[in-house]
């Protein structure tokens, strides 16, 4: 199952998914549901179930946003290993990492995504350029593997608005470490 969030969509037509066995985007084959977007400036979950999806498989996936001028772009892709278990269901397998960011840059609310592979403790902080830290916005020990998510609201830890800039999101789990970059602009 793939899911992505939306913040706003104004001018957008819907959405087609596209899928590959490599992470070659000019060969993907383009899954033939198209989503329907809602057009709305409100945020809007969506998500999409791969039934043709084989297991044993490692499968890319590409999300082609359509725009009601004709305008298109593409984001991803992200790969999915699927193995089968003993009842014929899919697994998914859990991912320690930091997902994208988005909408990236932010201007009111930004949704970071991340993975834990399995039980640990996590941190997602917020760092401005000078390497300073700006906020801790998880700081927690998961009791099990999986998917979660948290909110930035372009604040700092003392509630005041931060400037428009570029701030990086640092995740820790474990021995894991990694930064991405982030643009607020208010």
């Amino acid at each position: 199952m793939l899911e992505w969030i939306t913040q706003s969509e104004t001018n957008l037509s819907g959405y087609y998914l596209f899928r590959n066995t490599t992470s070659d985007l000019s060969t993907a084959t383009r899954i033939e549901a198209f989503i329907p977007g809602t057009n709305t400036s409100l945020e809007h979950s969506y998500t999409f179930t791969d039934s043709e999806a084989q297991p044993g498989s490692t499968w890319y996936y590409w999300l082609q946003n359509l725009d009601l001028d004709g305008a298109f772009e593409f984001h991803g892709p992200v790969s999915v290993y699927v193995t089968g278990d003993n009842q014929g269901t899919n697994v998914i397998p859990n991912i320690t990492s930091l997902q994208t960011i988005y909408p990236n840059p932010v201007s009111r609310y930004g949704t970071i995504a991340f993975g834990m592979a399995k039980a640990g403790d996590v941190t997602i902080e917020i760092y401005n350029q000078k390497g300073q830290l700006v906020r801790s916005l998880v700081s927690v020990h998961k009791n099990g593997g999986g998917n979660f998510r948290t909110i930035w609201d372009g604040t700092d830890s003392n509630n005041h608005t931060c400037s428009t800039g570029v701030y990086y999101v640092k995740m820790t789990a474990g021995t894991y470490h990694t930064t991405q970059k982030l643009v607020l602009m208010k």
